[in-house]
């Protein structure tokens, strides 16, 4: 797939591009780029449905930001009804006045929600977007992260939103239908023998991903993006994109044999093989023609396809973790965890190769790749082999 720009693409609505297959039949798709999450979605061949559907998508997901809306509708920034609504609260007197510890609650809420939403005006938040911004506090899919937290600044955004509500620079409050996660469920972590076993059982391309985790710790959306052109003079190059933001997130790691030998394991075993720039890639059994038209390469795997395999190997094939009830049993996602603390029980230290850090620098993110300052890691000392028994 790639992206050709025509007077007719520059003519379509924002966010809405021209694309063709790539296979010279002329054929021309049309994709929507989301504009917060910048993910391609596939909108078909037919012009005048994929027109409709991108005016209808810009309406709820960037807002009002037409000159004639911008007349009609004025609205102030975010950052701007933060800090009327922390001004609000601080003012308030006698016994409904609020404490420090409260006043310190609301400023940290309104820090995260203002470096998330910086420049956007009131009127262009959506629940969706909310949610986003939520997810990345705590993911309920992952159980990654603080879900306290993430409730906390809900319940601050709320209040926000309420109050701009009330002052009449919004009609509805979009925070309102976000997920409150309360008492996240106990999901509980891998045993050695569980994942073995959960192995055992699994294609090549599943296995080469699980070897991949539990040797470079890494979460499953990096292994699914990792792509061969990473691999450089002996090193492999990952960006983790979760914490993108922060220099700790640009990976320099070693390659080790056993590394070596993962890295180059085929996994066209039983079918022909197939040319991809994926590390982990696999011939879909179907689908083909909704990732052409998204601009995905078609052997592309989906870090939601990895988890709902790996479930199905864990539930239906194998049987592990029955004892637990569902909501309880690791997913691949657990295996990261089952990594680090094989890392350590062998001697090495895995905060650099698991990207965990507390220093918040972003240089890397706005950087130039030959200006990226990669952190230099090893594998020295760690054995797959010895894990695997």
């Amino acid at each position: 797939m790639r992206y050709r720009e025509t007077k007719a693409t520059q003519r379509l609505p924002i966010n809405l591009y021209e694309t063709t297959n790539g296979k010279g039949t002329g054929t021309v798709y049309y994709r929507y780029k989301h504009p917060t999450t910048k993910k391609f979605h596939g909108m078909g061949s037919d012009k005048a449905l994929a027109v409709a559907a991108a005016k209808t998508l810009n309406d709820k997901l960037i807002g009002a930001t037409s000159l004639v809306d911008s007349v009609l509708h004025p609205s102030t920034s975010v950052a701007s009804l933060c800090d009327a609504y922390l001004a609000f609260k601080k003012n308030i007197t006698g016994k409904k006045a609020i404490k420090k510890a409260t006043v310190d609650e609301i400023r940290g809420a309104h820090k995260k929600i203002k470096t998330y939403f910086d420049g956007w005006s009131c009127r262009q938040l959506t629940t969706l977007a909310i949610s986003q911004f939520l997810d990345d506090i705590y993911d309920p899919e992952d159980n990654e992260g603080k879900a306290r937290e993430r409730d906390k600044t809900l319940k601050v955004f709320k209040a926000t939103i309420e109050y701009g509500l009330q002052k009449g620079e919004l009609e509805t409050n979009a925070a309102s239908p976000c997920l409150h996660i309360g008492k996240e469920p106990q999901v509980q972590r891998h045993t050695p023998e569980g994942w073995k076993q959960i192995r055992n059982a699994a294609e090549p391309w599943m296995k080469k991903a699980m070897d991949l985790c539990i040797i470079t710790t890494q979460r499953r959306g990096d292994i699914c993006s990792m792509e061969k052109d990473n691999i450089k003079d002996g090193i492999l190059y990952v960006v983790q994109k979760k914490t993108q933001k922060y220099n700790h997130a640009y990976l320099a790691i070693k390659i080790t044999p056993e590394l070596r030998e993962v890295l180059d394991r085929p996994i066209g075993q039983g079918r022909v093989n197939i040319i991809s720039p994926f590390i982990i890639h696999r011939k879909p059994i179907k689908g083909l023609t909704q990732k052409e038209a998204a601009g995905q390469h078609f052997s592309q795997i989906d870090k939601d396809y990895l988890t709902k395999e790996f479930k199905r190997l864990r539930d239906d094939v194998v049987g592990a973790y029955n004892d637990l009830p569902l909501l309880h049993r690791p997913g691949f996602h657990q295996g990261r965890a089952l990594a680090i603390h094989e890392h350590e029980k062998q001697g090495c230290l895995p905060q650099q190769l698991a990207g965990h850090s507390t220093l918040k620098q972003t240089e890397n993110y706005a950087a130039r790749h030959e200006d990226i300052k990669w952190k230099e890691v090893s594998l020295d000392g760690f054995s797959l082999q010895k894990f695997m028994g």
